[in-house]
């Protein structure tokens, strides 16, 4: 070792990890050479002998302790396809920098395993979930050497010199872990009797990943321990020619090594960026000084990556990657849990339920269907089907769907059993096993989380109203809602986000709805005062909706009870209104209009209160409301029939509005402007014959008073509600109103939120009866935002897309 200049520190330090390698070395090599370098796990004793027991062995799992396996490290290898080959390729690149990005539960650490499984590597983990797989030791470094004892600075104010000596801690605590690595690859290296084996580089994985399950404990902290004496300049002159000596012994200066850096979200929530100075991070600092050395490529991979912070990489910079993959069809899902199934229960009667409601409730990410199987496993596949209501139950925290509490008593399986298997797979924090929706959320602290939050919402209404099981996301809000893991990304460069699973869906009524204030869910006024610009994607509209139809639904109502006019009101306004569908009978006959009544409490699965379809204008669909902000300048779009019988349109636009956002009488003007029928439509500069032929069509009966076409022009304002009588005619024939939202207010607090949950679940776990045409997505005007798309309006995108050749990826420059 005696090869770097040393001073006294230094020459204690090598002296005491030479005698720490040399006791190393031989249980090092038994465990690089051996046949099989690792124990088999098998299923605790139980009282009576399970009929698949030994399928179970036959499995071959790696032993992680008694309780229950590890999936994550099973078979590594033998499953890639070339899917999964494309997404290493675009990860495992030679000297490219990765940060590697999705939500939580989505496969990342699994697919990192399948790459460092054939390409040589260090695997690095921030923080240990219950599998503990890893080395703690750069845990432990985040904890402890960000202490006074290394001159590191936690609290403000920090001056040039205490920024500047952050930042130094930061590198050296990476640094002497990567060192760490380097230093037993060596000596694994030099103990390996066959380099060019194809499970070589499995083997030195293992053992960097099962380093807390051997003996002796944990190789790499008591390295790490002991380097924690030697100056930064020493680690970095021992780690530059560690490298080349490293080469060296396998293929030369050509050989690509890749470091890892996995649950970085743990990093990079640790220490306030103010720390490391302007324009970085802690996580950007940590791994800055071993980002420069020849041949080694940097993956930091995470559900939370402060993506900014490495913009301004120069020569070194990073590309965003975020492909993962998803158990999105039926059939994926199927063949990955049949791996693990007996095929006798495979190919029962209860093996086909189970794989069936599989698919309903866990489909999407990886870790809730891996997380499932760990169960099934464990409790050798003990009344799947309880096991199963008792693991939605317990991880969506709802009512078992389809047996009671009490049938569950014939379960012998631990509440810890589900607890740990689905927490265990990964983490957002230091304590690790945080795997729930916004678990990191911060009201007061970030806008990005209120965002992020109000997103949710906006999806969680429309899904209920529309029956669609999914929306999709893309722009500036997506990587909040991955963040947070209520959607994850479904393209290769961190742009496309979407929300569609049910294990995420069911437990945000929590914090949607709070049982403290189950009306936040309707009208979140706390929330909506602390935000400085509107919402990304406001769902105070789709509550409009709900609220409406309630509020028909429990009495008839005037139609200026329901909204506010100008002045004295119209005489026509006194009328009571019913809310219409218009259809077409067929026959060339003109269409027809028919009371639309509908209730919460009884919605079927085939039934929806809304639309986002264009068709709606010409009657051709069977939902009463449109969702037109795609197409129009309208948020809301529908018919009501007045007592007379004549009908009208109603356009609603919502306006955001509270003590930091203005939106003035001449907002409110514009806004009434854009919903007059000869401006209510967006023709961009790419017109078509879809969009310059969208109009209002003919109704049966016309309220005259409402212009040609009939038409009441609709603001609602919120959470500050704007007065009408302030805002100036405009001359035009279609009359304008305001949202009487107080009244409204009173019919939410009517809502079951039993009856808006069993909506949901329903909507999300029972499939449609038939297959419903395809709806073509009308493309926004150039200039407008993108608006979240339902499945069924991007299903001809997403096949275009999926010709278009290799995934993107997003370079940070």
């Amino acid at each position: 070792m005696g090869l770097w200049p040393i001073g006294r520190a230094e020459a204690t330090a090598e002296r005491e990890l030479g005698e720490l390698l040399n006791r190393l070395r031989e249980s090092i090599s038994a465990f690089a050479n051996a046949p099989s370098p690792t124990e088999r796990w098998s299923a605790p004793p139980s009282d009576s002998p399970s009929p698949y027991s030994d399928f179970i062995s036959s499995l071959r799992m790696i032993n992680m302790g008694p309780s229950r396996p590890c999936i994550l490290i099973h078979e590594l290898g033998q499953h890639v396809d070339h899917s999964v080959s494309d997404v290493l390729r675009n990860l495992f690149t030679p000297g490219q920098h990765v940060l590697y990005v999705n939500a939580f539960g989505t496969g990342k650490t699994r697919l990192i395993f399948e790459g460092l499984c054939r390409r040589w590597g260090f695997y690095i983990p921030c923080a240990l979930g219950s599998d503990r797989l890893g080395s703690v030791d750069m845990q432990m470094c985040l904890d402890m050497d960000m202490s006074r004892a290394y001159g590191f600075q936690r609290l403000s104010p920090w001056s040039d010199a205490a920024v500047a000596r952050n930042r130094d801690v930061a590198q050296y605590a990476f640094s002497r872990v990567l060192l760490t690595r380097l230093i037993i690859f060596k000596i694994f290296l030099d103990e390996l009797a066959d380099k060019k084996a194809p499970d070589a580089p499995l083997r030195w994985l293992l053992l960097q990943v099962l380093t807390q399950k051997l003996e002796p404990f944990d190789i790499f902290d008591d390295v790490t321990r002991v380097l924690s004496q030697v100056s930064d300049f020493y680690i970095d002159d021992m780690t530059s020619d560690l490298l080349l000596d490293i080469k060296a012994r396998l293929d030369g200066s050509e050989t690509a090594l890749f470091c890892v850096l996995d649950s970085c979200e743990a990093a990079s929530r640790l220490y306030t960026s103010g720390a490391f100075g302007a324009g970085t991070t802690f996580l950007r600092e940590l791994v800055r000084a071993s980002e420069g050395h020849d041949g080694l490529a940097i993956i930091l991979s995470g559900s939370y990556i402060n993506l900014e912070a490495f913009q301004d990489s120069g020569p070194r910079h990073y590309t965003v990657y975020s492909n993962t993959g998803a158990l999105l069809d039926r059939d994926a899902q199927r063949r990955y849990i049949q791996r693990y199934l007996p095929p006798t229960l495979a190919q029962s009667t209860v093996g086909k339920e189970l794989l069936k409601r599989c698919w309903q409730w866990l489909r999407g990410r990886f870790g809730f269907t891996a997380s499932f199987v760990t169960c099934l496993l464990t409790t050798k596949f003990e009344h799947p089907l309880l096991l199963l209501d008792f693991f939605i139950a317990t991880v969506m925290c709802i009512e078992p769907p389809h047996v009671s509490q009490s049938d569950l008593q014939a379960l012998q399986t631990p509440r810890d059993t589900v607890f740990i298997s689905y927490k265990g797979r990964e983490h957002s924090g230091l304590s690790g096993g945080k795997t729930t929706v916004f678990s990191n959320y911060h009201n007061a602290d970030r806008p990005s989380d209120r965002q992020a939050l109000l997103a949710a919402r906006f999806a969680l209404f429309k899904i209920i109203l529309t029956g669609e099981d999914c929306v999709r996301f893309s722009g500036s809000c997506s990587y909040p809602l991955v963040v947070h893991g209520v959607a994850h990304f479904t393209d290769s460069a961190g742009r496309e986000a979407m929300i569609h699973e049910p294990a995420v869906l069911m437990p945000l009524k929590s914090i949607i709805f709070p049982k403290s204030n189950p009306m936040h869910g309707f009208y979140p006024d706390e929330l909506a005062a602390l935000l400085t610009k509107a919402p990304s994607h406001d769902a105070h509209h789709l509550v409009f909706i709900m609220t409406v139809m309630r509020a028909l639904e429990q009495r008839a109502h005037r139609l200026n009870e329901l909204f506010q006019f100008a002045g004295i009101d119209p005489s026509w306004t006194e009328q009571t209104v019913q809310l219409v569908r218009v259809f077409h009978p067929g026959g060339g006959r003109s269409p027809h209009a028919r009371v639309y009544k509908s209730a919460l409490s009884s919605m079927s699965r085939e039934t929806t209160w809304a639309t986002d379809s264009a068709e709606w204008l010409s009657h051709e669909a069977k939902a009463p409301f449109c969702l037109s902000s795609g197409f129009s300048h309208a948020d809301v779009l529908f018919v009501l029939r007045l007592e007379d019988g004549r009908l009208l349109y109603v356009a609603l636009a919502v306006l955001f509005k509270n003590a930091h956002v203005e939106a003035d009488a001449a907002k409110i003007q514009a806004k009434f402007a854009q919903l007059a029928p000869h401006k209510l439509f967006k023709l961009g500069r790419t017109r078509s014959s879809k969009t310059s032929g969208l109009r209002l069509h003919d109704l049966p009966r016309k309220v005259e008073e409402a212009g040609d076409p009939p038409l009441l022009r609709l603001v609602a304002t919120y959470p500050y509600e704007m007065d009408i009588n302030e805002i100036k005619p405009d001359g035009l024939a279609h009359p304008i109103a305001a949202v009487r939202t107080t009244n409204l207010r009173e019919y939410a607090q009517t809502i079951d939120l039993k009856d808006v949950m069993r909506r949901l679940e329903n909507v999300m776990t029972v499939p449609r009866g038939s297959k419903r045409k395809a709806t073509n997505a009308v493309p926004p005007p150039v200039g407008t935002a993108k608006r979240p798309r339902t499945r069924s309006v991007t299903a001809k995108a997403e096949a275009a897309r999926g010709r278009r050749g290799p995934p993107q990826r997003r370079t940070m420059r």
